[in-house]
């Protein structure tokens, strides 16, 4: 059940799956310090706008299907640049990211359509459904899988040029799946479809994970390998330090049996001015830094 006649209930399902959307890109995503926060707050606001408003517009003028074909442009573009504009990230990282939660709210907002359509649900049924999906995608990413990602893909620095054509390409034949030559919910054939591709993505992710774990392992590991050296080096530095101080433990052992042989010597002849003479004599020598010992 598409509704197709409720101009405002399409409005506000596009706007639950944008908000739904740009919240799973936001809990992935490592933010820089905003100092202009009122202009930021600004173009974020204008965006929002801009997207309720081509959204009537476009489905008003030219119908649901023909959004469905430009929503990327319309949507999904412009909030791939904002997030450039306010992450530190690499724009093929965010282009990547952005793309990869993309591809997943389209499965989602998918799946909710299917569900309220066997259940023979209204629209607001639909629109609850959307909501507690979306929560929960949100959740999801906040707690188990932001802390995973950021970890794992903070110290990897190229091959996302590569990697973010995948999701692009995936959103394209999910597109083209789900709207071509007809919606999806009008043709059972097409919805197989679009879940033995959602299986196939699936299998790719897992490939992209196990790449990306490898990459991330084999960084560390090199991490770990210029920590040791760094450690061996220091460890070189005190031996050599602790070297040459038992080579001056040394030398002052060896003067001060000399020292001591000598006031020995000069006690068993009786000779005290003499010993007193060599004490006075040995306390105006000059130590190690040029000062006198006294």
């Amino acid at each position: 059940m598409l509704f197709e006649d409720n101009l405002a209930f399409l409005v506000i399902k596009v706007l639950i799956i944008f908000v739904g959307t740009i919240a799973m890109m936001a809990s992935t995503t490592r933010f820089k310090t905003i100092r202009k926060k009122a202009v930021c707050a600004a173009v974020i606001s204008g965006y929002v706008v801009f997207v309720v408003l081509s959204t009537f517009l476009i489905i008003r003028f030219f119908g649901y299907d023909i959004f469905m074909r430009v929503f990327i442009l319309t949507i999904s573009c412009p909030a791939i640049l904002i997030f450039c504009r306010l992450s530190d990230e690499p724009f093929s990282k965010l282009v990547f990211t952005g793309a990869t939660h993309i591809l997943a709210s389209l499965y989602i907002a998918a799946t909710v359509t299917l569900i309220n359509t066997a259940l023979h649900g209204n629209e607001l049924s639909d629109i609850l459904l959307r909501l507690i999906s979306y929560l929960l995608a949100v959740l999801l990413d906040l707690y188990f899988v932001r802390h995973i990602w950021l970890d794992l893909v903070g110290m990897i620095k190229k091959g996302w040029g590569a990697l973010s054509l995948i999701p692009c390409a995936f959103i394209i034949l999910s597109v083209t799946a789900a709207i071509y030559p007809e919606h999806y919910t009008k043709r059972p054939l097409s919805v197989v479809t679009l879940y033995l591709l959602g299986a196939v993505i699936i299998a790719v992710y897992f490939s992209i994970g196990s790449y990306l774990s490898l990459q991330y392992r084999r960084l560390q590991s090199k991490q770990n390998e210029e920590l040791l050296n760094l450690q061996l080096e220091n460890i070189k530095k005190e031996s050599a330090d602790i070297e040459a101080l038992e080579k001056q433990t040394k030398i002052i052992r060896h003067d001060l049996r000399h020292i001591i042989s000598t006031v020995a010597a000069l006690a068993e002849s009786g000779d005290t001015q003499a010993i007193l003479d060599f004490v006075d004599n040995f306390a105006e020598l000059p130590n190690e830094k040029g000062e006198d010992r006294k």
